[in-house]
């Protein structure tokens, strides 16, 4: 099996015995679930496509298997289904586990402290296009759910985000590159870990957050909270 199959076949199993061990929250709010992973899905589709057309990604065909949706192999097409409902299955299942959240109170300073790494990541690689987008994103997000979204849940994201780090460590390790990635070393900083660009890491800081976030909107509207 192709090795982008098989990682999306393993985020869904993880996701379904996740959703099993915390069915209540995530039964009652299905519809905010679907729509969160479908728009992020839309999102992170737009921004492959607009990565390979300005050649800051390429896909090697010859390692991928089955259908392509505008130059991008079916199985990183599936990732930006995956991935966003992974973390969001994470993030309710360790809601159920873990439901304190007196450590929010940090979570403002931990983000202020990003903000500013991002600033200081354009300042420094403002020639690099992939670098630029990759931080420039994380930046508008986070101050935005961080200054204008009255929703308080950062905590949770993070820790939320700490595994997902965790699983994309080990499939980096174990698998390399998805469907043969390869992307413009010329507009990244240059700094990998486990083999993948740095930039990448943000891009999966963006992804998971818009998800949860939307998800948490979504959430209250539907139980009329919002």
């Amino acid at each position: 099996m192709n090795n982008g199959y098989l990682i999306n076949l393993l985020l869904v199993l993880l996701s379904s015995f996740l959703i099993s061990s915390s069915w209540p929250l995530l039964a009652r709010d299905w519809k905010a679930v679907l729509y969160s992973v479908l728009f992020t899905a839309v999102f992170a589709l737009g921004a492959n496509v607009a990565f390979m057309r300005y050649q800051l990604i390429h896909y090697d065909f010859n390692q991928s298997v089955g259908f392509e949706l505008s130059g991008i192999p079916m199985a990183a097409v599936l990732l930006c289904i995956t991935v966003p409902f992974a973390g969001i299955a994470i993030y309710q299942a360790l809601n159920k586990w873990y439901p304190q959240n007196a450590l929010d109170r940090y979570s403002l300073a931990f983000s202020n402290l990003l903000l500013g790494l991002c600033i200081a990541f354009v300042f420094f690689a403002y020639t690099m296009a992939y670098s630029v987008v990759a931080f420039v994103l994380l930046f508008l997000l986070l101050l935005y759910i961080e200054y204008r979204n009255k929703i308080r849940f950062m905590y949770r994201f993070y820790r939320t985000y700490g595994v997902m780090v965790l699983l994309y460590l080990m499939v980096s390790l174990v698998f390399g590159s998805i469907n043969g990635a390869a992307f413009n070393v010329a507009h990244t900083v240059k700094f990998t870990v486990a083999g993948v660009p740095f930039e990448n890491y943000a891009l999966l800081f963006v992804m998971v957050l818009f998800a949860v976030y939307l998800f948490e909107v979504l959430k209250k509207r539907d139980h009329g909270i919002a």
